[in-house]
């Protein structure tokens, strides 16, 4: 009887959330019914699940507008998204939902780095392919803890472009852990998951001051 109910309790907040999102959109000037869908969250929490991966505290980083970060009722999330106007749709988001657990900072990737009640506290960072992997690896590797993982959505250039940040990674305490292969409906092009996972702590130096990660990546 109690799994019964606990799996109503689940459904009827499920169906909620889909309707206050839906509200949520239109109000901010996007058709309730054309919004990304969020494979990307799907593929991370899968693949979580495939490395046995126990996830407490999460950050999601340059999250879309429009992108939700998943399932959070089992962890801490953290959006970070410097543009002010995403930032603001996240929050109220976060609001209306009533999410106690997620926290939206309106800052620089550089900054959220150095700052000290989020370096290398986390234990799994993501990001979408929003810039060449060394800037990525910069903004998310001093983010989290020995052990924790980066997971970055990436194209068809993946593989090289891993290759080619392999030293870059090292350099900052990661290693490549895998390459996951990621089909998504309707979309014909190759997307896969780069899984790194960090073994030793990174420099004081990293990241850099905020612009240097994009305009001068790491070699």
């Amino acid at each position: 009887m109690a799994q019964t109910t606990t799996a109503s309790l689940k459904a009827n907040a499920a169906a909620s959330s889909r309707i206050v999102s839906r509200e949520l959109r239109i109000a901010w000037g996007r058709d309730g019914d054309d919004w990304p869908t969020d494979w990307a969250t799907q593929s991370t929490d899968e693949t979580t699940r495939l490395l046995d991966v126990s996830i407490d505290r999460r950050l999601d980083m340059l999250s879309a507008l429009g992108q939700g970060a998943g399932p959070v009722a089992q962890m801490r999330l953290t959006l970070v998204e410097s543009i002010q106007k995403k930032a603001g749709f996240c929050a109220h988001v976060v609001e209306r939902l009533g999410l106690r657990q997620v926290q939206v900072l309106a800052e620089r990737a550089e900054d959220v780095g150095q700052d000290p009640n989020h370096r290398e506290s986390y234990d799994l960072a993501t990001a979408r392919a929003v810039a060449a992997m060394p800037t990525l690896v910069e903004y998310l590797l001093p983010l989290v803890r020995i052990g924790g993982l980066v997971i970055m959505q990436k194209g068809e250039s993946a593989q090289l472009e891993a290759l080619k940040s392999e030293k870059v990674i090292q350099r900052l305490g990661g290693k490549i852990r895998v390459i996951l292969p990621v089909e998504l409906p309707g979309v014909a092009d190759e997307r896969y998951l780069v899984v790194l996972e960090k073994v030793a702590r990174t420099s004081a130096e990293y990241p850099r001051r905020t612009g240097l990660p994009a305009k001068q990546p790491l070699e």
